[in-house]
């Protein structure tokens, strides 16, 4: 008798064993990258009393909190305004309409010293609505250059800007095809520079 219960006993043993065995062979010919390693407690045991055997007498088992994925960095961009660029940029036509100077020249006339005497119209700039940024008469105007006054123009056979001299400034305007408006930088009376504006 009791060699019959121990024939069963290593017979149970051996079956269990073997289910572990095959479980594990299941668990990687399906494609596991980690399969469950046995060891001499697994190979002895049933799957279910490995588990309970595994598991703490004092408290139960808990899983460890899963660390959420790292969050894609995110790349800032530049807010966009479809009206133009920020109304605080330099560049913005709000910003030109409040602080600079813009001049319509149709004559200029050259002192001995190198200064020019200039005569056309004083513009301002006109925001939004279907032809945003562009200028409209005010009043007619005349103003003063330094002798060393920079002048830059805009011709529109190379459509970039381009440094001339004082005393070629009178054959330039005969010639301009834009708009002959001009950034006017120092006092009217005294103007430092002028910078030929280009709207299409």
């Amino acid at each position: 008798m009791q060699q019959m219960r121990f024939i069963q006993s290593a017979r149970g043993r051996w079956l269990a064993g073997a289910a572990v065995i095959a479980g594990t062979i299941l668990v990687s010919a399906c494609g596991s990258s980690s399969p469950a390693p046995t060891t001499s407690a697994s190979s002895s045991a049933s799957p279910a009393s490995s588990a309970v055997a595994a598991a703490p007498s004092t408290a139960p088992a808990t899983a460890a909190p899963a660390t959420a994925p790292a969050s894609p960095a995110v790349t800032p961009t530049a807010s966009v305004n479809p009206g133009g660029p920020d109304q605080s940029s330099t560049e913005s036509c709000a910003y030109k309409r409040a602080h600079d100077r813009f001049m319509e020249i149709d004559r200029v006339q050259q002192a001995s010293n190198g200064a020019l005497t200039v005569t056309g119209s004083a513009q301002t700039i006109v925001c939004g609505g279907p032809d945003d940024f562009h200028f409209n008469t005010t009043a007619p105007e005349m103003g003063k250059t330094v002798p060393s006054a920079s002048i830059i123009t805009f011709p529109t056979t190379t459509m970039k800007p381009e440094s001339i001299k004082a005393s070629q400034f009178a054959s330039y305007l005969k010639t301009d095809g834009d708009t002959k408006i001009f950034l006017v930088t120092g006092s009217i009376d005294a103007i430092t520079g002028l910078q030929e504006q280009f709207h299409p």
